[in-house]
């Protein structure tokens, strides 16, 4: 953006999504930082790419001009099993066979709202026999969340599997019969379309972003409702119905909307429309 005062060139910028801070001083740097940096950068693009409407809508109540918001979501790559090390993989050291899996992948933060689902997991435990929850990723929250799941005395339903291969997450997007993401704000989760491209049901929630893309598509509860959260899970993994036909909506949609070809296509439109505007 600076370097654009200097050489004209036209500037893209791709956001992707807002931050979420949870304590006052992150609240008040944030507010801070929209109404200065962020609003003089964005300002001086030719074009936005945000990847949903609600994105768009938070930009534009910026001051940014919604005509040079462009909504395009991001593709998926999801990488592909290496079956040699099918055998290497998170059920060398975890029992997840002949169990009913709920899956988390993600950052462990206190956004991510896995707190509630741990807190639902008492009641879910009691009515599904062989429950397990697995939680694939690393981060500050991790001790607050380990110490939730003693508080509920769940330690026997979870596993902290931390950071684990591309090999070894697809695996898991493979065993589990629901993957869950509780967050309390979000941009457009590849953790979801991860999922959705292997056929598996999908509970998140009613915030932006989400809402935007998977209304139709996955199981959405309200944020920070561990009473709902339990019952939806429940409710997928004693219904095959249900699960099945959020699996094939969820496939369904990757194929409409998040494939590559459609994603490249609209950002090279862009860029040329861009470009063909402009004379050096």
């Amino acid at each position: 953006a600076l370097m654009r005062l200097f050489n004209g060139k036209p500037l893209v910028i791709s956001s992707h999504g807002r931050l979420s801070y949870d304590y006052w001083l992150g609240k008040l740097l944030l507010f801070l930082y929209e109404r200065t940096a962020m609003y003089l950068t964005l300002k001086g693009a030719q074009a936005v790419i945000a990847l949903s409407e609600s994105d768009k809508k938070y930009i534009s109540h910026l001051g940014i001009d919604p005509q040079k918001i462009r909504v395009i979501p991001n593709a998926l790559s999801t990488p592909q099993p290496n079956l040699d090390l099918v055998k290497e993989g998170p059920e060398r050291e975890y029992d997840f066979k002949g169990r009913h899996l709920i899956l988390y992948v993600g950052q462990l933060l206190r956004r991510k709202g896995v707190q509630y689902l741990i807190d639902a997991l008492p009641k879910i435990s009691s009515a599904i026999k062989d429950v397990r929850l697995a939680i694939v990723g690393d981060g500050e929250y991790k001790g607050e969340l380990m110490k939730r799941v003693r508080d509920c005395k769940v330690q026997g339903f979870v596993d902290f599997l931390g950071r684990i291969s591309n090999e070894e997450l697809v695996q898991m997007y493979s065993k589990c019969d629901v993957l869950v993401l509780p967050s309390l704000a979000e941009g457009v989760p590849n953790v979801i379309l991860e999922a959705m491209s292997r056929g598996k049901p999908v509970i998140a929630t009613q915030i932006p972003g989400i809402t935007d893309y998977f209304q139709e598509t996955a199981y959405l509860v309200k944020p920070s409702d561990a009473e709902s959260l339990s019952e939806a899970v429940i409710d997928v993994l004693s219904n095959n119905y249900v699960a099945e036909n959020l699996g094939k909506k969820g496939q369904a949609l990757l194929e409409n909307n998040f494939t590559w070809s459609k994603v490249a296509d609209s950002v090279l439109e862009l860029y040329n429309g861009i470009l063909n505007n402009y004379k050096d």
